[in-house]
């Protein structure tokens, strides 16, 4: 196994590129830590004010737990732990991201799992091949466009002055722990946090 390691302070911009797949997981550290058990080589360096990774095949990377990273893989992903900031993570294959702080842009050739704080900005859209379920916590005056295999669908909690589009290639799954203001007469799945049905807000009970 190959290893390469950096000193990055507290809170680094992460870069990782791998060809193949790609584990990416916060820590409590201050440095950079990236190692492959491919030939196809690894490079860790620093540019600027940002730190690279570069692998020819897959890889694991550790992190500090503040890092604001990007991520592009040519197979899967896994990003854990990330306290501060992913501001894109473009994959081939598999996504999946757990125990996140904030997302800017997620697409991915196939399935998408998101568990994170909140999204960023005004306006997002997370997009992917295959089957995609979210869970972004802070859902607060958000309007959820969704499109997926039955067709268009959307629900709103209180103002709607932002907005988050989900595009899956299969199903989408929506996970809140927050009760839209309404629902539509046809909507897809809905979940909470703990894997159990949302109340219909339309209901007189």
């Amino acid at each position: 196994m190959t290893t390469r390691t950096i000193i990055v302070g507290e809170n680094p911009t992460v870069i990782v590129r791998a060809g193949g797949s790609a584990r990416i997981e916060g820590a409590d550290t201050d440095r950079v830590t990236a190692s492959t058990e491919s030939r196809w080589g690894l490079k860790v360096e620093r540019r600027g004010d940002r730190i690279e990774v570069e692998a020819g095949g897959s890889c694991t990377v550790h992190v500090p737990f503040a890092s604001e990273i990007s991520v592009y893989t040519g197979k899967d992903a896994e990003i854990l732990d990330i306290r501060n900031r992913i501001a894109i993570a473009s994959v081939g294959g598999h996504l999946t991201i757990e125990r996140a702080q904030r997302l800017a842009h997620a697409q991915c050739g196939r399935s998408m799992t998101i568990d994170c704080q909140e999204f960023e900005a005004d306006r997002v859209k997370f997009e992917a091949g295959g089957n995609i379920r979210c869970h972004i916590a802070n859902l607060v005056d958000t309007r959820v466009m969704i499109q997926d295999l039955g067709g268009k669908w959307e629900l709103g909690f209180g103002s709607k002055r932002r907005t988050l589009q989900l595009k899956g290639g299969g199903d989408v799954t929506l996970v809140t722990g927050q009760t839209p203001d309404e629902l539509p007469e046809v909507f897809g799945q809905i979940e909470g946090p703990d894997h159990s049905e949302q109340p219909d807000p339309n209901s007189q009970e």
